[in-house]
């Protein structure tokens, strides 16, 4: 929730902060952003402290209001830029999971999207600190059971469909997704399951990682 008496957060985990600084002041009360990506947790750390470090000028106190606090599994490329986060945020026609693939895998795992049907989606939220051009890339999984994807860079198609079918589980090469001016704050990366290769059984998507770097050249 935002607010007039709205603080400013920061996440840490094991004593360092693991992302940005948030700002949850507003003149008027509303709801805030659909997920803050408070950071990236190292793995074997299970507790995250959220702390207050101050107040906007305008603010009339540090509230926090807390809704809810959920792990997303990591899907965002060890070399993307600095100050952008990625995480789920809303899914249509379909659930979501990490299943473990192993070393192969960027991560060990990947994120397991199960759509029984054409035309379901993920919405992945992209938070850059920074406004510029940026390169977007994809590595998403293959299998005898797995959809043509396209994306869609905040409400506009961007890329190539990606045939997702192989007929045993491999990891994908990195698709070019294509070059974005994204203002600093909120952008969605939509991910649709459009259609299938004919040997496909399913719709399945798998995303192993996305890629956002700032543009170069």
């Amino acid at each position: 929730m935002r607010g007039p008496n709205g603080g400013i957060i920061q996440a840490f985990a094991a004593g360092k902060a693991i992302g940005p600084a948030f700002d949850l002041y507003s003149a008027e009360k509303q709801p805030g952003d659909a997920i803050l990506p408070l950071g990236l947790v190292p793995a074997g750390v299970s507790q995250v402290e959220i702390r207050v470090m101050g107040q906007n000028r305008a603010a009339k106190s540090c509230h926090v209001g807390l809704d809810y606090f959920r792990w997303e599994p990591q899907i965002l490329s060890a070399d993307s830029g600095e100050g952008i986060w990625a995480a789920v945020a809303a899914t249509r026609g379909c659930g979501y999971e990490i299943q473990n693939l192993g070393g192969e895998f960027s991560y060990g795992h990947h994120l397991w999207i199960q759509p029984s049907s054409r035309g379901a989606s993920v919405d992945i939220e992209l938070h850059v600190s920074k406004g510029g051009d940026y390169d977007l890339g994809l590595r998403l999984t293959k299998s005898w059971d797995y959809a043509i994807v396209q994306a869609e860079l905040d409400g506009k198609e961007i890329g190539p469909a990606i045939d997702c079918y192989s007929p045993t589980v491999a990891l994908g090469d990195e698709v070019r997704l294509g070059r974005a001016n994204l203002s600093p704050g909120r952008h969605i990366l939509k991910l649709k399951a459009v259609d299938k290769n004919r040997e496909s059984r399913g719709y399945l998507m798998g995303v192993d990682d996305l890629i956002v770097k700032p543009a170069t050249g």
